[in-house]
């Protein structure tokens, strides 16, 4: 059994970088980055929060642009040109966001809403369409593979592989699924944000945007959730459901008139049903 597991390692360079770097805006979060991975040989990246690791995977995967040195996989250089990377279409991100309507609220709850809900829907695509897209992080993570039904592991939230707006980026690191969201220090991270790297968008324009990208994040999320748990019985955070639809129901701006009535149908309901599960 011993020698089933052992690795085997070749003397063919799998990935090869060196005097790689990466900048977001003047933030210098990759330096002088010098890396040999053999073909066959496992390796750990670890460090604190903001350490730069999933940005070196994903330059690695030409997710990210890198700006200097070099990146070479399989013996192919990796160039800085990420144009064709696809983008999101509005049926698809706007068809993510009905998993709310059609799948948490409908199958999960056995909620019928008005068409407040599609109103919700149609205004935030519309504001999404406003934003700078970019080939964003979103949530691509080991939990969101799984075996389809030819054995063959399969990406349920693909996200990573393609470009949309960025509020849905800024919304997943900003707005966490296991706090409640405090929109004054989101107002100041932003702020921050904009001043540090000298962006041409105001705090108060990035707020819109991650406004719009949280309502289109949190949709989605509980949608798919509560799928996985309906087609394949995995639980697997739904204790968090609460969390994200308190989140989403934070965020929803005064004027659309639809807070009191979704909250007032939903989370009672919701916790007695994640209750019985």
């Amino acid at each position: 059994m011993t020698d089933k597991l052992k690795l085997e390692i070749s003397d063919e360079i799998a990935i090869r970088i060196q005097s790689m770097n990466k900048w977001f805006g003047s933030f210098h979060v990759l330096r002088d980055i010098n890396l040999t991975v053999n073909r066959g040989e496992r390796i750990v990246v670890c460090g604190p929060s903001g350490s730069g690791k999933s940005t070196l995977i994903r330059c690695i995967n030409a997710l990210e642009e890198h700006q200097s040195g070099q990146i070479v996989v399989d013996g192919t250089e990796l160039t800085s040109d990420i144009k064709n990377i696809d983008r999101f279409t509005d049926n698809e991100l706007t068809d993510q966001m009905y998993l709310f309507k059609n799948i948490f609220l409908k199958n999960f709850l056995n909620i019928e809403m008005n068409s407040s809900i599609d109103d919700l829907i149609s205004i935030t695509m519309s504001n999404l369409k406003k934003h700078p897209w970019l080939n964003c992080h979103f949530d691509y993570e080991r939990r969101n593979l799984i075996l389809n039904e030819h054995q063959s592991i399969t990406a349920i939230d693909y996200q990573d592989m393609k470009k949309g707006p960025i509020g849905i980026d800024m919304a997943g690191i900003l707005i966490d699924h296991y706090y409640q969201c405090d929109d004054d220090s989101i107002r100041n991270s932003l702020k921050y944000f904009s001043n540090k790297i000298n962006h041409k968008y105001s705090g108060e324009e990035l707020h819109e945007f991650l406004t719009y990208g949280c309502l289109q994040r949190n949709m989605r999320i509980l949608g798919t959730l509560t799928n996985l748990y309906l087609i394949h019985n995995r639980t697997y955070r739904l204790k968090d459901l609460p969390m994200i639809f308190s989140n989403l129901v934070a965020m929803i701006p005064d004027e659309l008139n639809i807070k009191e009535d979704i909250t007032d149908k939903v989370q009672s309901l919701l916790l007695k049903r994640i209750s019985e599960i």
